[in-house]
């Protein structure tokens, strides 16, 4: 079936080039690296990370991680 797919210039580029080196099509390439991904299992787990903290294990009183600017305002004693 034919379609259309637009890519970048850069992308494209180095598909056609890893295409030659691989001594197949374009479309084979593409072809082989969408059967890869659909492949692949969706991740149920979102991403976590843990924070470090100090003295006591908790974040200081007034402090929301969620909010960037007052925690920016914090770290530079402007509150």
């Amino acid at each position: 079936m034919r379609t259309t797919v637009r890519l970048s210039d850069s992308l494209l580029e180095k598909a056609k080039k890893a295409a030659v080196e691989r001594h197949t099509t374009l479309t084979d390439l593409i072809e082989q690296g969408l059967q890869y991904v659909i492949s692949l299992k969706p991740s149920s787990k979102k991403y976590t990370q843990d924070l470090p903290t100090f003295k006591g294990g908790v974040v200081r009183e007034g402090v929301d991680l969620n909010d960037t600017s007052k925690l920016m305002d914090i770290m530079d004693g402007l509150e």
